[in-house]
């Protein structure tokens, strides 16, 4: 699985992502040649870079070990600041069985 960039994302309609959403997280989920992602946290959710940086990681691990469908760009809008890494992973995991309506996931 590999990162995507802005200029990437930009290029795709509109119309083309799916949008899931939960109080912790907007997913917009869209087809791709193969599995990428990429983690947005605005200044609103952590105002230092320290703060932020940290968040991306931790959804990066958290995406790292979820097994996703083949072939999905995911785009992750982060909107609230999880207390611990535990807290985004049960975040990301909720989000993601709401957006693909996945029974149960490790």
């Amino acid at each position: 699985m590999t990162r995507v960039s802005r200029e990437v994302i930009a290029q795709i309609p509109v119309s083309v992502f799916q949008r899931s959403s939960t109080p912790a997280l907007l997913l917009l989920i869209a087809p791709s040649l193969q599995t990428r992602y990429t983690c947005v946290v605005s200044k609103k959710v952590a105002r230092s870079a320290v703060a932020r940086n940290r968040l991306k990681r931790w959804y990066r691990e958290a995406l790292r070990k979820t097994p996703l469908p083949a072939r999905t760009l995911l785009v992750v809008h982060i909107r609230t600041h999880p207390r611990t890494f535990e807290e985004c992973t049960a975040n990301l995991h909720a989000a993601l069985q709401k957006a693909f309506g996945i029974a149960s996931m490790p």
